[in-house]
């Protein structure tokens, strides 16, 4: 684990000129039927979560 080089700041960057591509994100749900207010609340969160971070 990482959390002894996280807390004593040793980590280095690597391959920062190495962008990582985007992350795609596919929700499937039947059109036909009403959203639950808990899977709306989670998809509007995703969405601008990944939006956010430009994911």
């Amino acid at each position: 684990r990482f959390d002894k080089d996280l807390a004593e700041g040793t980590l280095v960057e690597v391959l920062a000129d190495y962008p990582p591509s985007p992350t795609p994100l596919s929700a499937l749900y039947p059109q036909n039927r009403q959203l639950s207010p808990r899977l709306r609340v989670f998809l509007d969160w995703a969405s601008r979560i990944f939006a956010e971070a430009n994911l």
